[in-house]
């Protein structure tokens, strides 16, 4: 497992950044991300994340730890909260 996590949060106007990053085992992305049944983790984060219009990066391999970064326009999910209510 990982000895150090970091998340970083960081706001300009109305683009939210997260960045995650640990220095644990990794992994390999391109099996993570694929469509195998037991493989639902990340492609679930991606999913939800582009449903808000978001961006996200991950990097990672086997043995160097894993890092992810989010980017989403606030502007997006206010307005549409507000107008489902």
């Amino acid at each position: 497992g990982a000895e150090t996590i970091t998340l970083n949060m960081q706001q300009q106007g109305t683009i939210l950044k997260i960045n995650y990053s640990d220095n644990g085992c990794g992994c390999n992305l391109a099996e993570a991300l694929s469509h195998h049944p037991e493989r639902l983790g990340l492609r679930n984060i991606v999913s939800r994340i582009e449903s808000i219009n978001g961006e996200i990066r991950f990097e990672s391999s086997d043995g160097k730890g894993f890092a992810a970064s989010i980017r989403l326009d606030t502007n997006q999910f206010t307005h549409s909260h507000a107008t489902n209510n």
